[in-house]
């Protein structure tokens, strides 16, 4: 099946009869005013190196040259098909801070407990999709700001607060440099810090 993947730019081919009747008013113009100055069979001698056809060749040369490039830009395609296909679930993933500024009261009841039941909604609204599953493809980039906060040592000054479940403490005794690693095991992984490393 023939077919133009972007076939509003073929409206630019209008250009082209506009410009054709621009050349040659332009054209009837300059053959009037050559006879105003004079007899044009007599000015003839006087113009040996005026070709008419010349003009003509490279104006309808350009001219072609434009059109050409207008269907281009149309990515004209050929062999191919259109498909239509419904969506059958996503994969997806939720990473969740649970630093201590997560306990923040500034989003009530907390800014937690407010992502646990974002995170919540999220999942009850899906259908046929899957979440936390690991992801083994290698074109995935992980960027990670304050990277040296999820180390090992650091991991190991985490202080849990009175309210802290234990799906939580499980979750955050865990390196998170960790559950990223084993979340995207083939990833390329880029930590940002403006902390000294050896302070921390």
């Amino acid at each position: 099946m023939f077919r133009f993947a972007q076939p509003v730019y073929l409206y630019a081919l209008a250009l082209i009869p506009l410009l054709a009747l621009l050349h040659y008013l332009t054209d009837f113009r300059r053959r009037r005013r050559l006879r105003e100055f004079g007899d044009p069979e007599l000015l003839k001698p006087l113009m040996p190196d005026v070709s008419v056809w010349r003009r003509e060749l490279k104006f309808w040369l350009l001219t072609a040259a434009l059109g050409m490039i207008i269907v281009c830009l149309a990515r004209p395609q050929y062999g191919t098909k259109i498909d239509s296909r419904t969506r059958r679930g996503i994969e997806a993933i939720v990473a969740l801070d649970v630093s201590n500024s997560m306990l923040a009261t500034d989003v009530s009841p907390s800014r937690l407990d407010k992502a646990k039941m974002l995170v919540s909604s999220l999942v009850d609204g899906m259908t046929d999709d899957k979440i936390g599953l690991i992801n083994d493809r290698a074109n995935i980039i992980c960027f990670s700001d304050e990277a040296h906060r999820t180390q090992l040592e650091h991991a190991k000054k985490i202080k849990f607060s009175r309210d802290a479940d234990e799906n939580m403490r499980a979750m955050i005794s865990k390196p998170y440099a960790k559950v990223l690693r084993e979340a995207f095991p083939h990833a390329t992984f880029v930590g940002f810090t403006g902390t000294p490393i050896a302070e921390t």
